[in-house]
């Protein structure tokens, strides 16, 4: 089985059949890995878009290769590499699972976000987006999407619910939930564009502490709620 040719033409199925905004954000952008034991396995870009499409797509792309191979076949989403796993400094003064050194930082406040329903939407275990977030999509793209998921989870982890202001968050931990190279990343951040998309949703906060000795500047960004 060629599973590249094999996968191809399932993404194509599905972009005919989904809405624009959720196939360029949750599944354009996935890869076929293996084929092994009647599993095709299928990379994708981190474990968000992995749990959205187990939820969603698994019995619908399994009758797809059913009727691409006659034969039956089950998908496996799989995220491309490990996450990595982010902690925070608290109030109390305990460190970073994962230490911050010499790379770029970005200061995370998590602004406006302490309501009551999103306490109960738990954004601790998972990222809660509105549905009509997918009308920002038309705007900023999927790629900015997912930086704007990534600023939303980290104002969560800064401490709403602990009552600290903010945290700092290195380049790489951003780029891991934003599912990109670190590179990347910065060359998004360093980008003026990036912020004229991102106007309403995220800003550059003036002043704050953006200058830690031993520590290269960073950016001091507030995540606001959707309008």
């Amino acid at each position: 089985m060629n599973i590249e040719q094999t996968w191809k033409s399932i993404l194509d199925q599905l972009q005919t059949d989904m809405p624009r905004a959720s196939f360029e954000t949750w599944v354009r952008d996935t890869k076929a890995l293996s084929y092994s034991d009647g599993v095709l396995t299928i990379a994708v870009r981190n474990a968000y878009a992995r749990d959205w499409l187990e939820s969603r797509l698994v019995s619908t792309v399994n009758r797809m290769l059913i009727g691409i191979l006659d034969e039956n076949v089950h998908v496996k989403f799989v995220v491309a590499q490990d996450d990595i796993s982010v902690e925070v400094e608290t109030d109390d003064g305990s460190q970073n699972e994962e230490q911050i050194h010499d790379d770029e930082a970005v200061d995370i406040s998590p602004a406006d976000y302490d309501s009551a329903y999103e306490q109960i939407v738990r954004p601790d275990r998972a990222v809660y987006l509105p549905g009509y977030f997918r009308r920002w999509l038309r705007s900023i793209g999927p790629d900015l999407g997912w930086m704007y998921v990534s600023f939303r989870q980290a104002a969560y982890l800064a401490g709403a619910r602990a009552g600290s202001k903010s945290s700092r968050f290195s380049g790489k931990q951003l780029a891991s939930m934003s599912g990109i190279s670190e590179r990347t990343y910065w060359n998004r951040i360093n980008n003026p564009v990036t912020w004229q998309k991102l106007s309403g949703l995220v800003k550059i906060i003036e002043g704050g502490d953006e200058w830690v000795k031993g520590q290269r500047p960073g950016v001091c960004l507030g995540v606001t709620p959707l309008p």
